[in-house]
């Protein structure tokens, strides 16, 4: 009896040793797993800090929702002062013959109608004048009358016909009036046409907000417009004195200019307000005083490095020649109304023919494509590309000038 208790009681001692045994082998199990899991929690959590820099951005700046509602604009362009090409004309020779004597020396000098311009020796009219005081002399009316014509078809006027007659003289120089008035224009297509190359005058446009928000100026800057020709200056014609010319010869081009044109260029986007006929402001850059209400008359497409930038064009008086050529002047169009989903310009890194922003989820930013529907001021319209996320205030401070920014797809 005494040996079974005995057995009985190591039984139970053994027993209890395997319950305490299992006891702790248990926890230490459920230690080791939630231990495992605290590592992938851990894991999961700092996975974003080993994706490359151009997919995810880590910083703390301050974030801003899209905003839906109007907003108002008030756009503005600097354009310059051009001759109207509408107005050109051209001075060309009657009769072949030799100059005399030059009244005109230089390119872009200011004529008048009825001016000298040159005197000529010319055989041709030399024999007009003989033929005609042969006719008057001899009463032959009839013929002296189409002497007259010729006389006038070769460039004589009727005072110098007049004179002719009354003196009976031949004048061995003949004086070449001016049919018009302006400017001598040698190569006019040096002056007038735009070359991207040789221009020295950047024409751009912008636009400011009309409403009050202290976030409305621009963080992104848009790529550079052409740029118009250079205004040439004033040099010497190559005709001179003593040179022979042809019959129909081109001797220079004169333009008017009593109406001339401001051009300015503007971005595609703002193709809607410049439209035909919209009436603009445009004002002097160095006068502000001397300003003009005009109606926009052309809008030209311009294709220059990969970018469309259209040409506007507006006609303006100038009988009083206080508009000149190469003026600056700002163009401006009063306030529009446009309604969309805002966010600030700052917010939109232009990447090219892309447009980018940085929405923050899960405490990082993630690049993703926005589709700009238009702008008004320091705003951006993206429609429904970014619906209600935030977006990082300042685009251009997450970018890794390192890398290129990888966008998302979604």
């Amino acid at each position: 009896m005494r040996k079974i208790l005995k057995y009985n009681r190591i039984a139970v001692v053994c027993l209890a040793l395997i319950g305490l045994l299992g006891c702790g082998q248990g926890e230490g199990d459920k230690k080791r797993e939630h231990a495992t899991m605290n590592h992938h929690a851990i894991h999961d959590s700092l996975s974003h800090l080993v994706k490359p820099t151009d997919e995810v951005v880590i910083a703390n700046i301050k974030t801003i929702k899209p905003q839906k509602g109007s907003r108002f604009a008030s756009v503005t362009a600097q354009g310059v002062i051009g001759y109207n090409e509408n107005n050109l004309s051209s001075q060309s020779a009657r009769v072949s013959g030799r100059i005399e004597r030059l009244y005109v020396k230089f390119n872009y000098q200011a004529i008048s109608k009825g001016q000298k311009l040159m005197d000529i020796y010319s055989p041709d009219l030399v024999n007009a004048q003989q033929e005609l005081l042969f006719l008057h002399e001899n009463n032959e009316r009839e013929l002296a009358e189409m002497a007259k014509r010729k006389l006038l078809l070769l460039g004589a006027t009727p005072h110098q016909i007049s004179n002719l007659l009354k003196t009976g003289k031949v004048n061995y120089t003949f004086t070449v009036f001016s049919s018009t008035s302006g400017y001598i224009v040698e190569n006019p297509s040096s002056a007038t046409k735009m070359d991207s190359q040789a221009g020295s005058v950047v024409i751009s446009s912008s636009s400011t907000s009309g409403s009050s928000d202290a976030m409305a100026g621009m963080g992104s800057s848009a790529p550079p417009t052409p740029e118009l020709s250079a205004i040439p200056e004033s040099s010497s014609l190559q005709l001179r004195e003593g040179q022979y010319i042809s019959k129909g010869q081109t001797l220079f081009k004169v333009i008017n200019a009593d109406e001339v044109w401001a051009e300015f260029y503007i971005q595609p986007e703002q193709l809607e307000i410049f439209k035909k006929g919209t009436n603009v402001s445009i004002a002097s850059a160095n006068r502000s005083e001397k300003s003009v209400e005009a109606a926009v008359s052309m809008v030209q497409p311009y294709y220059s490095s990969g970018r469309s930038y259209p040409l506007v064009r507006a006609v303006l008086p100038n009988s009083s020649k206080s508009w000149r050529i190469g003026e600056l002047v700002q163009v401006s169009k009063e306030a529009v109304k446009k309604d969309g989903v805002w966010i600030p310009r700052t917010a939109v890194l232009e990447l090219g023919g892309r447009s980018v922003a940085f929405v923050k989820e899960d405490g990082i930013f993630i690049p993703v494509d926005v589709k700009v529907q238009g702008f008004a001021g320091g705003w951006v319209d993206v429609g429904e590309s970014i619906e209600n996320k935030s977006v990082a205030l300042n685009a251009w401070f997450l970018m890794d000038s390192e890398s290129f920014v990888q966008v998302n797809k979604r």
